[in-house]
């Protein structure tokens, strides 16, 4: 018999014989209700913007496009007044303007070059003042009814003071030319737009029309001034020469292997340096200021990229008539070490006078004067004895500092603390342990001797007859130039013209580049 629930509680009650409460089973609770899902809804998809379609360009009839040889660079000039210049691995863009037989490019950095020009229809010429020129030729599908501007003269020179017609930095030497009708006696180079005073010391003399000055990198504005005292309007300049600055050679480690086996490892040779310093040395002009003090700078810069410098040796010298460009063995260990008042040295270099003889020297310029010994400064007398000592403040780049013994060349003027006057130079010196920069103070020179060298770089120097190797000249014959260097110079003017061209277009480093297609 099937019972309820509450029937058989009550049975198991009474055959106990107790009474108990009766049993009442909990109601079976109702399920909760599961929430009802909201559904998420499905993302809109966003439109996909239809391409507008790229404008198809409009041919410019007036463009005209130049090319430099087969090395794949090309200028193209439009009417709407802006360049487009292209290598085969970048281009760049800027604005340009020709009229009077000049050609005034603005890269898009905002720095300005002027450079004369002229052209016929099929060659674009842009012209070096007293040196070769150099030409673009015109593109075969360039149609032309005319050149862009009749070749034309520099405007006359203001009534009210000289006239800079353009300045340019090849590397790091800037060349300067004067208007038509223009002189000037003085120049000086500022961080600042207003022109030093009357009796500031930072006006150098200008040595000719066109003039090329080394400069360190910086901005500049350049002055000059005529025998009236009358000064020009400020013209900015840039130098980027891309060399390298090491001050006391910090960072680097003087040679302590042959310097053949540390180019090798590090993928190069001594004979690529040669190569690279001399055409360092081509473009700034061989038996000149710039280029002698190119030289020194180009050396320790290349050798700088290595991460080394040239060791000191007493009495170290690599000066005879067959040591040109970088001695392999620099760095080597020595068979017997040398020795000098300032201490003992294991490792193949030069010391202070050697290394300034050897900077000339690969400029073409021979001051190994057996005579003078050490006293290299003499070599610049002109009449007599020592007449070309000169106050500290008249020193230029290339001009020699002695203290004692010990021999230091100029770089340049710098101003340290850029209130518009120069007020220490930048110097290159072989000094233990290595060679490197060194910046001294105007004050720290004071006390010293200075030397001018015009006499060298012109060669009239008196004691040329006693020349040691090149009899009665320290301007070293061509055809004694190492092989690098008579390479180098037979592109010299054009490279320079290059440089000048590439660095106005604001295609930095495109010059080595392109003379390596040419």
């Amino acid at each position: 018999m099937v019972t309820s629930a509450p029937a058989a509680a009550e049975m198991i009650i009474a055959a106990n014989g107790t009474e108990a409460p009766v049993l009442t089973p909990s109601p079976t609770p109702a399920p909760t209700p599961k929430p009802t899902p909201v559904p998420t809804p499905e993302p809109t998809p966003t439109p996909t913007p239809t391409p507008e379609p790229t404008p198809t360009p409009v041919p410019d009839p007036l463009a005209q496009t130049w090319g430099y040889g087969e090395t794949g660079f090309s200028l193209t000039l439009q009417s709407d007044g802006r360049y487009r210049a292209i290598l085969p691995d970048r281009e760049a863009a800027g604005l340009y303007a020709a009229s009077d037989g000049l050609l005034t490019l603005t890269a898009a950095d905002g720095h300005t070059t002027v450079i004369p020009y002229t052209c016929d229809g099929q060659t674009l010429t842009l012209i070096q003042k007293g040196q070769s020129d150099l030409v673009l030729t015109a593109a075969p599908d360039t149609a032309f009814s005319q050149a862009p501007n009749a070749p034309g003269t520099l405007p006359a020179a203001a009534a009210d003071g000289p006239v800079i017609a353009y300045a340019y930095a090849c590397k790091a030497v800037v060349t300067v030319e004067l208007q038509e009708g223009t002189t000037a006696t003085e120049y000086c180079f500022s961080c600042l737009s207003t022109p030093p005073s009357e009796k500031s010391k930072d006006w150098l003399p200008v040595t000719g029309d066109p003039f090329r000055v080394f400069k360190y990198d910086g901005d500049y504005f350049l002055f000059v001034r005529d025998s009236e005292g009358r000064v020009s309007e400020p013209y900015p300049i840039t130098v980027n020469s891309g060399y390298l600055y090491p001050i006391r050679a910090e960072g680097l480690a003087a040679l302590r292997t042959p310097l053949a086996e540390m180019a090798e490892a590090a993928g190069t040779s001594v004979m690529e340096l040669n190569e690279a310093v001399a055409a360092d040395i081509a473009q700034a002009g061989i038996y000149t200021r710039e280029g002698a003090v190119t030289s020194a700078v180009s050396a320790i810069s290349h050798m700088a990229a290595l991460g080394y410098t040239i060791p000191y040796q007493g009495a170290g010298k690599y000066q005879e008539k067959d040591d040109w460009g970088f001695n392999p063995q620099w760095g080597a260990k020595l068979k017997r070490p040398t020795k000098d008042g300032n201490g003992t040295y294991w490792y193949t270099g030069m010391q202070c006078v050697g290394s300034i003889v050897w900077a000339l020297k690969q400029a073409g310029l021979d001051i190994s004067n057996g005579s003078t010994g050490w006293e290299i400064g003499r070599l610049g007398e002109v009449n007599r004895h020592k007449d070309n000592k000169i106050k500290h403040y008249q020193l230029r780049s290339g001009d020699f500092i002695q203290v004692n013994k010990h021999y230091e060349m100029v770089v340049d003027r710098i101003d340290r603390d850029k209130d518009g006057e120069a007020d220490a130079f930048l110097l290159y010196e072989m000094e233990a342990p290595h060679l490197s920069f060194l910046i001294l103070t105007f004050r720290n020179v004071q006390g010293r001797l200075h030397f001018n060298m015009d006499a060298v770089y012109a060669n009239q120097g008196r004691l040329n007859p006693k020349n040691r190797i090149w009899k009665g000249t320290s301007h070293i014959p061509k055809e004694d130039f190492p092989p690098w260097l008579t390479k180098a110079l037979e592109h010299a003017n054009e490279d320079r013209a290059l440089d000048r061209l590439t660095r106005s277009l604001g295609l930095i480093g495109a010059s080595e580049e392109l003379s390596l297609r040419r």
